[in-house]
């Protein structure tokens, strides 16, 4: 029997195979190359998905907190017009895109009192983000006890996709955001 033949006969080693000059990789030390790359793998994507909520729940607050500035904005700016009924400003869960106030304010029957800046003014330049039309508000203006300051609320909720904000189990999930604000009516004469 030549030497080269006895020597593949014989049963190798883990210690054998490293001084033998043969290449590759015995089967036990790929299953071990796996097990740490599982073990280290795991943990990363696990924070790579809290990441993901992290920003998407930072992202929904900071688009519910613009919304809402927004729409109370738009609420004081109603409260400087003589007559204008704030208590009639509360609502019952809508769509942020689909209501605005103002902009029935300005094309109902005062289209033409009030202009813009640049004066050309049809109603279509306020216009939404797509991603609004998942975010949901609900306003309570109080009865003033002064007639001047009316106090109110509004709560903002983020729609998930799918979901009917008509749905009992939706009206009653708790608002992601609470803002309370005030609208104060000019004193005339000063």
């Amino acid at each position: 029997m030549s030497i080269l033949a006895a020597r593949f006969n014989q049963p190798s080693s883990p210690r054998s195979h490293f001084r033998s000059g043969r290449r590759g990789f015995t089967l036990i030390e790929i299953a071990i190359g796996a097990i740490i790359i599982v073990i280290i793998g795991i943990p990363a994507m696990t924070l790579w998905q809290q990441s993901q909520g992290t920003v998407f729940r930072s992202r929904l607050a900071i688009l519910s907190a613009m919304a809402a500035q927004e729409e109370i904005e738009e609420y004081r700016l109603l409260a400087r017009v003589a007559g204008y009924d704030l208590p009639g400003l509360s609502h019952d869960w809508e769509p942020v895109s689909k209501h605005s106030h103002m902009l029935a304010f300005l094309t109902g029957e005062n289209k033409g009192r009030y202009t813009l800046a640049d004066g050309n003014f049809d109603g279509d330049q306020i216009k939404y983000p797509k991603v609004y039309e998942r975010i949901w508000t609900k306003v309570i203006v109080e009865q003033s006890r002064t007639g001047l300051v009316y106090p109110g609320t509004l709560f903002v909720v983020w729609q998930e996709k799918g979901e009917t904000i008509t749905d009992e189990a939706a009206r009653k999930r708790p608002a992601f955001a609470q803002y309370e604000f005030h609208l104060v009516r000019p004193v005339s004469g000063v």
